[in-house]
């Protein structure tokens, strides 16, 4: 459950003022918000709080916990782990681009064998400039090439092997792509990486693992040495067999130190110390998501030997952090060390990583990759998001102008701060906000001051009606930074109530900002629903047409807007009248789970001209993790390319009963639906 928080002030130093307000402005998103602090991160800081006693802090991405240290005590040490200099610098970037360009390219495959021609890497027009470029308009912070992947082949005139680039006829076999993205990245002022695989399909020294190993090393001290400062090094944990039918043994500790030798700044993602994979390739991260993870597996003869600057990476060993749950209290019981650990979500904005012509009208919207930002920069993790060029050697214009219109939607979005010049009142365990005038919002951001460590486990967010306060969002963790979204709210006073924290917690930004509708809103068809299941009729949400009423529902589920289902799935028909086409449907559901109101399993969308026969057109997962604490409103969406239809079937999957672990195990779980949107 974590520390019950007793008192709380914001930390504050001469150098860091009080916050009451907020230091958040439009032209840092994505990232920087917090730039300030990248000189206060030292191996022990003190601060003194607004009653002027001293507190002393140890900090540090990694600590050693003796084994009787009681749980509470284990609790206080996590509040006071905190990123390394070069986290630090990672997180606050937030948005990073990923590059898969190769032979598999032009083979129009996903993974290839290791026996490709080089012959067929030829990009007619490939201008580096134009992917970076395109990336820095998107507002990334850095691109990460795939040097060589499992295939083999390699994007720059390696001295260890024939198989690439000097055997194409690209630049008549003169060329160095990563030369020319690290140049790029030098010009437009991005952070360079490279995604080296350790798994290769073409090296015949693979499976003879003394003898790659070293092969690897030679390869890994090129890239870490020609192409001038390297941010991030990306490794994956692949590990099929080789040419010679065998499977290597990789040297992580090997790869790890020369990177620490050559280039110290770099973090070592996703097989690395620095970074984890959060567990999917959705874009989607945890709706809880810890930096600081107990390393129970961790070695304590080699942390002992290892050096001081990188304590943990002597004791690391790469393994599975994709479960759910990866950091509570639970989690930390009987840890030997804890660790400064933080995600990184990766998604594609195709399906596949390489580029293939058949997906291009398959490209992620402007609307899915900014709900794919709010769900991993929002939820205190870094997004990676792949981009891969085309066989003429530029990213694909339907890329391009999605990603124009992601920037464009954030940049609306967090325009302007409403809480900017906001009077601020601060108690024990709230900060209270009173703006100039009333304003209507539909979005907060939550940070905290990493440098101190990530604190905060539960929140909410209330605003003043006048007679009472209402709560209009809640989350768990903060971390880097918490988006949150919410229907419109109008009020002149808000607050952020701080439920629970394992110590002292210090917000660095707060701000409230109006989305605009006009992208949700445009073109949106009118409807009529036919009769489909009945709903319960203590949960009606104001009759049969409660789910087309344009009005949302809180996170309030007893507010009279929410539909309620119990046991059965809820099915409905939208009669369009007319045949029209379609780009866009949706169905908004609540979870509450100490309720027994759970998010459906997935939602399915059929459509049909006659109202008699049917074809599917999409099914959208549940992504909601079901023991989410406090309620959580969710969109379940599709888009559509090319559809047309009269008739729109919507039908959401009920889980039936209440899990194994939840007090109502067995009982009949329901569904809460409220407002279908079709465009």
């Amino acid at each position: 459950m974590g520390l019950q928080l007793t008192a709380q002030q914001p930390l504050t130093t001469s150098d860091v003022p009080p916050f009451c307000g907020s230091r958040f402005a439009a032209n840092s998103l994505p990232g920087n918000h917090d730039q300030m602090v990248n000189d206060r991160l030292k191996d022990s800081v003190v601060r003194k709080d607004n009653q002027a006693r001293v507190i002393t802090i140890s900090s540090g991405n990694f600590q050693k916990i003796d084994p009787d240290k009681p749980l509470d005590k284990i609790i206080e040490m996590a509040a006071h782990v905190t990123p390394s200099p070069r986290q630090l610098a990672w997180q606050q970037m937030e948005f990073f681009a990923f590059i898969h360009f190769g032979l598999n390219t032009f083979y129009n495959r996903e993974w290839g064998e290791g026996n490709g021609d080089p012959r067929r890497f030829n990009p007619a027009t490939l201008d580096a400039r134009q992917w970076v470029m395109t990336i820095r308009d998107a507002g990334m912070k850095m691109v990460i090439l795939t040097a060589k992947h499992h295939d083999g082949f390699c994007l720059w005139p390696t001295k260890y092997t024939d198989y690439n680039l000097s055997a194409s006829p690209w630049k008549n076999g003169q060329g160095d792509l990563v030369k020319e993205v690290a140049d790029a990245c030098e010009e437009y002022g991005l952070k360079f990486g490279i995604y080296l695989s350790p798994w290769d399909r073409h090296e015949s020294t693979y499976g003879d693992s003394i003898k790659y190993n070293q092969f690897f090393l030679n390869q890994l001290r090129e890239l870490l040495t020609g192409y001038g400062e390297v941010s991030e090094v990306w490794f994956d944990g692949a590990c099929g067999e080789g040419a010679n039918g065998k499977k290597q043994v990789y040297d992580w500790q090997s790869y790890y130190k020369l990177i620490r030798d050559l280039q110290p700044g770099a973090v070592i993602a996703v097989m690395g110390p620095d970074v984890r994979w959060v567990g999917t390739e959705s874009g989607y991260g945890r709706d809880t998501e810890w930096s600081v993870l107990p390393g129970a597996s961790m070695n304590q003869v080699d942390i002992a030997s290892a050096s001081q600057q990188n304590p943990a990476d002597g004791a690391f060993i790469p393994g599975d952090l994709t479960a759910e749950d990866l950091g509570s209290v639970d989690k930390l019981k009987g840890a030997g060390t804890l660790v400064w650990y933080p995600a990184e979500t990766d998604v594609s904005i195709r399906p596949g990583w390489f580029y293939h012509s058949a997906e291009d009208t398959r490209v992620k919207s402007p609307e899915k990759l900014v709900d794919i930002y709010f769900n991993s920069v929002g939820k205190n993790s870094v997004l990676l998001l792949n981009i891969p060029p085309d066989t003429s050697g530029l990213i694909h214009e339907n890329d391009v102008r999605s990603l124009k219109g992601m920037r464009k939607m954030l940049d609306d979005i967090f325009a302007e701060n409403l809480l900017d010049g906001a009077r601020c009142i601060r108690s024990d365990t709230t900060i209270e906000y009173i703006m100039k005038q009333a304003g209507i919002f539909n979005v907060a951001m939550i940070a905290e001051d990493i440098t101190i460590g990530q604190r905060i486990s539960k929140f909410r967010l209330e605003a003043w009606d006048g007679k009472r306060w209402n709560i209009f969002s809640k989350a768990t963790t903060v971390g880097s930074r918490r988006l949150l979204r919410f229907p419109d709210m109008t009020a002149e006073r808000v607050r952020i109530v701080i439920e629970q924290s394992r110590d002292k917690y210090a917000i660095s930004s707060f701000g409230l900002f109006k989305a605009p509708h006009h992208n949700k809103k445009q073109g949106v068809i009118k409807f009529k629903v036919m009769p489909g299941t009945e709903y319960s009729s203590r949960y009606t949400g104001g009759g049969p047409d409660a789910v087309v009423d344009n009005i949302r529902g809180s996170y309030d589920f007893d507010d009279n807007n929410w539909q309620g289902y119990e046991g059965v799935d809820f099915i409905t028909t939208a009669d369009l009248g007319i045949v029209q086409s379609l780009k866009y449907i949706s169905a908004g559901f609540l979870q509450n789970q100490e309720s027994w109101i759970f998010m459906p399993d997935s939602v399915t969308f059929e459509i049909s001209d006659d109202g008699q026969i049917y074809k599917l057109i999409g099914t959208a997962q549940n992504t909601i993790s079901e023991r989410q604490a406090g309620s959580v409103i969710h969109d379940f969406s599709i888009e559509l390319q090319q559809a047309s239809a009269r008739y729109i079937r919507i039908r959401a999957t009920n889980r039936r009963t209440c899990p194994d672990w939840h007090p109502g195990s067995g009982s009949k779980s329901w569904l809460f639906v409220d407002e279908i949107i079709i465009r």
